[in-house]
């Protein structure tokens, strides 16, 4: 006939049987078997010797305490330490009472090999499955990019094109028109009345007009579709090399400039178009005079998007002159191709330099009067400026 302690070896799970202090009162074989010990081994140790360091810390603030308060607990994952000091995976369930007016604690320990080697199989999966879904998110992205850099190809072939057809199909009309007129005056200065030889100087005049926007149109074009790289470029270099044959009709002061990182040509157009705007607007009777100011402030990189703010170093270059004021009722509209300012007149040499700025994640702004002259305002990033978000 089978003993109680047949029956306590003989169950299929490991039971352990110990006190408050931690003093194992008894084992059964699957605890044994489970573990590595003998039961000699087993009762010269404490509860807290068979657990591993994370399960001893989680026996002393969660499992024990959760005994005391309800008396039992159920499904609790530890991990005992084996003989062979190696980690063994348990899913215990636990009752605390009284006996022989002592408090003990009967434990059964569940091996769980199979569920760890499940879970860590799940695990896997995941990462796979995440690895597999970045993988595709990344494909997609880069199919993405490919995407806009075709369509980027495509919408720079059109302005090639435009500009061929500017090049050619619009100088070439003008070109005629002038001949024509040219031979017309030769043979016939004397037969053409005042009004006639009015007529004859607005024709030439709209033709040196039609011929200056088709070379400002080709510029705007041209800064879309240059293929220059990108470079550390010394601003200083580029206003010096912008200002030859300008200052014999002006006079210049400039404080030094840093470098960015940008076009080259690019900024040398913008410097170019800036100081020539300068003379063309040339005050009566006095010299022409362009003061280059600079210095380093913070600025915002988000341009576009509301209530976003990243601080970064900017290069804040200021360039006034004394020249004819700009009609500023609203100067934004200055900066804008073909786009007629409040007097009629429109400033395509502006649409430029604010393209060029794009270009280069800046801004331009311009504040003009006929007391104080004209101030062109211009942001560019600083290389390797971190953006301090806020």
């Amino acid at each position: 006939m089978e003993t109680a302690r047949d029956l306590f070896d003989a169950a299929p799970c490991g039971i352990l049987e110990y006190q408050d202090d931690g003093r194992i009162l008894a084992a059964n074989l699957g605890v044994q078997r489970a573990l590595g010990y003998s039961q000699e081994e087993i009762a010269a140790l404490k509860f807290d010797d068979l657990l591993t360091v994370s399960s001893r810390i989680f026996h002393q603030t969660h499992f024990f305490p959760l005994l005391r308060l309800h008396g039992r607990a159920e499904e609790i994952y530890l991990a005992l330490k084996h003989k062979e000091d190696r980690p063994v995976p348990m899913l215990a369930n636990a009752v605390r009472g009284e006996s022989n007016g002592r408090q003990r604690i009967v434990c059964a320990f569940m091996p769980v090999h199979q569920r760890q080697r499940y879970e860590e199989e799940i695990l896997l999966a995941r990462r796979k499955a995440e690895e597999a879904l970045n993988s595709n998110e990344a494909l997609q992205r880069s199919r993405a990019e490919l995407e806009s850099r075709l369509r980027e190809l495509d919408r720079n072939e059109e302005l090639l094109r435009l500009n061929q057809i500017m090049s050619h199909d619009l100088r070439e009309p003008v070109r005629k028109i002038r001949t024509f007129l040219g031979l017309m005056l030769q043979e016939n200065v004397q037969l053409l009345s005042p009004n006639g030889t009015f007529a004859a100087q607005r024709i030439s005049a709209s033709c040196d007009r039609i011929q200056s926007l088709i070379q400002t149109l080709q510029e705007f074009l041209w800064v879309d579709t240059s293929e220059e790289h990108v470079e550390v470029v010394n601003l200083e270099e580029v206003l010096n090399a912008a200002r030859r044959g300008i200052e014999t009709r002006a006079q210049i002061r400039a404080i030094p400039l840093p470098a960015i990182a940008g076009f080259r040509s690019q900024l040398k157009t913008l410097f170019e178009r800036l100081l020539l705007s300068a003379v063309e607007r040339a005050p009566e009777g006095q010299p022409v005079e362009i003061e280059i100011g600079c210095a380093i402030v913070q600025h915002n990189t988000f341009r576009t998007m509301p209530e976003k703010y990243s601080y970064a170093d900017f290069a804040q270059i200021t360039v006034r002159d004394n020249g004819k004021a700009f009609d500023c009722r609203d100067c934004n509209s200055l900066f804008q191709l073909l786009r007629k300012s409040g007097d009629g007149q429109s400033h395509p040499d502006l649409a430029v330099c604010q393209r060029i700025v794009d270009n280069h994640q800046g801004s331009i702004s311009l504040e003009s009067s006929e007391r104080t002259g004209t101030t062109f305002t211009i942001l560019l990033p600083l290389p390797g400026a971190e953006g301090r978000v806020l």
